[in-house]
C-alpha cells in the first residue's frame, strides 16, 4: 500500500492507482481576535485588584463590628453581620393558622372602616374637640 494512498479498497488495488491525496482547508467566518499578553501583567494586575477586594470587605466588616459593638445586647445587628458573612438566616416564627386567620379579618375590616370615613363627605367628619356641634360638624347641621 502507498504512504499517499488515503483509503485502500478493491477497486484501487485491481487498478493499482492510488488518488493523491487532498488537503482542505477551514475557512470560518467568524474571525477570531487572539489578544496575546505578558502573563506577569495579566497576574500583577489580577492578585492587586483581588487584594484590594478582601481589603475593602475587611474594612467594611471591621466597620460594621465596631457599630455594632456599642450596643452588646444588640442580637438582631449580631445576627445581621453572620448573614452577611455567610450564614444561614433564622426560620421565621410559626403562627397558629386560626391566629393568623383572625389578624387579617381584623386588618381588612380595619381597612374598610377607614375607606368608610374617607368616603364620608367634609361636613360628617369632626374637625375639632370642642363641644359645639356646629364648630364640629359644620355649620350645615343647624337647620
Amino acid at each position: 500500500m502507498d504512504i499517499n494512498c488515503g483509503v485502500e479498497t478493491l477497486c484501487s488495488k485491481l487498478k493499482g492507482e492510488c488518488p493523491p491525496v487532498e488537503i482542505i482547508n477551514l475557512k470560518t467566518k467568524k474571525k477570531l481576535k487572539r489578544v496575546v499578553k505578558d502573563k506577569s501583567l495579566n497576574e500583577n494586575s489580577s492578585n492587586s485588584k483581588i487584594n484590594e477586594n478582601v481589603n475593602l470587605r475587611k474594612l467594611q466588616n471591621e466597620i460594621f463590628k465596631f457599630t455594632t459593638n456599642f450596643d452588646s445586647r444588640n442580637s438582631k445587628a449580631k445576627e445581621q453581620l453572620a448573614i452577611k458573612l455567610g450564614a444561614k438566616p433564622r426560620k421565621k416564627e410559626n403562627i397558629n393558622y386560626k391566629l393568623l386567620k383572625e389578624k387579617l379579618r381584623k386588618d381588612a375590616e380595619t381597612k374598610k372602616n377607614q375607606e368608610k370615613l374617607f368616603q364620608l363627605p367634609k361636613t360628617m367628619v369632626r374637625t375639632s374637640k370642642t363641644f359645639s356641634i356646629a364648630e364640629n360638624y359644620g355649620e350645615d347641621i343647624k337647620n
